[in-house]
């Protein structure tokens, strides 16, 4: 009986679960136009003009997360004190954008950077084919030292590999 039960739950599971996918990907056919995206707010624009522009992602869902609270603060902050001597005097434009992938035309995202959880993306503005997404942000959220070495060390390796 218990057996049965637990197939029952696992066929509703999974035909959730292809409903959903099924969704995201009829929506993402349709395409999107640029006005219906969100604005993407920069907190950090360097005076100093580069060659190479980053932007940093941060995608979300709408439910409440404390760990997703601390990975945006971190990766915020991270940004906002980055120096030119890091990355070896060629300062990148490096922008920052928070996305919440509920919204709509957010969709696109999830298939473009095979997102599956809250987590940070980073983007190569000359080249969108280069990204990297840091799913270990979850593994180190429980230390925000921690955390926050590992963001400063991505992101700043991430822009040395720009094109120029």
């Amino acid at each position: 009986m218990k057996r049965l039960i637990g197939i029952i739950l696992l066929v509703f599971a999974a035909a959730g679960f292809f409903v959903a996918v099924k969704d995201i990907v009829r929506m993402h056919g349709r395409g999107v136009n640029a006005d219906q995206l969100p604005q993407r707010p920069q907190i950090t624009e360097y005076t100093e003009r580069s060659s190479c522009e980053v932007e940093v992602f941060f995608f979300y869902v709408s439910t409440e997360c404390p760990t997703c609270d601390i990975i945006r603060e971190e990766a915020s902050e991270v940004i906002g004190s980055l120096e030119k001597d890091e990355f070896g005097g060629d300062l990148p434009r490096i922008i920052w954008s928070e996305v919440n992938v509920e919204e709509p035309g957010n969709e696109k995202y999830i298939l473009d950077y095979g997102l599956y959880t809250t987590t940070i993306v980073v983007l190569d503005r000359n080249n969108p084919e280069r990204w990297k997404r840091l799913d270990e942000v979850w593994n180190l959220a429980s230390s925000r030292d921690r955390l926050s070495d590992f963001l400063r060390s991505e992101i700043v390796e991430f822009s040395k590999g720009c094109e120029r």
